[in-house]
């Protein structure tokens, strides 16, 4: 195991009364609690949960939507603005782990179906691309597909980068 995600699951003890958060290791079992999809369905999902919704300005899907696709890394990264942070932070509030939106400071530009995406990674992940990734390489990202927020008249989409998984070799 190389790294451990910051996402949480829920555990409860064995006399049943006490709940409590645990941190979720991301190993090589990880493909078990993150469904295999694209963008484009993605995208889709998040458009039809939205569709009709009058006014707002802001959607998460008040649940853990656990995800993983097949992207090309690229070395490209920026820092999230002000908009993206602000969502990050809504976010984890409203998943009652306000901490977790510290664990993102940079987004980093992946490719897939002929699409750019900038996707928000935690610190504690993107610090291996540069050891264990090449510019281009196709790269499985496990992600959190948590909502988005409204820009004029489009939702802009935020998946959260958890881990990643490069071929094997």
């Amino acid at each position: 195991m190389r790294r451990l995600g910051l996402g949480f699951v829920m555990a409860a003890s064995i006399g049943g009364a006490a709940v409590a958060q645990q941190p979720l290791v991301l190993n090589n079992t990880q493909d078990l609690f993150f469904a295999p999809t694209t963008f484009a369905q993605m995208s889709a999902d998040l458009a039809k949960a939205t569709q009709g919704a009058a006014g707002p300005t802001y959607f998460n899907t008040a649940q853990e939507s656990r995800k993983r696709l097949v992207a090309n890394f690229t070395t490209q990264s920026r820092p999230l603005d002000a908009a993206e942070l602000d969502y990050i932070q809504k976010y984890a509030s409203r998943m009652g782990k306000p901490n977790y939106a510290k664990a993102f400071t940079h987004a980093f530009l992946f490719k897939a179906d002929g699409q750019d995406h900038w996707l928000p990674v935690q610190n504690g992940v993107a610090e291996f691309f540069p050891k264990e990734v090449k510019d281009g390489e196709a790269i499985t990202l496990y992600l959190l597909e948590s909502g988005g927020a409204k820009k004029g008249a489009a939702w802009t989409w935020t998946y959260l980068v958890e881990d990643y998984k490069t071929p094997k070799k």
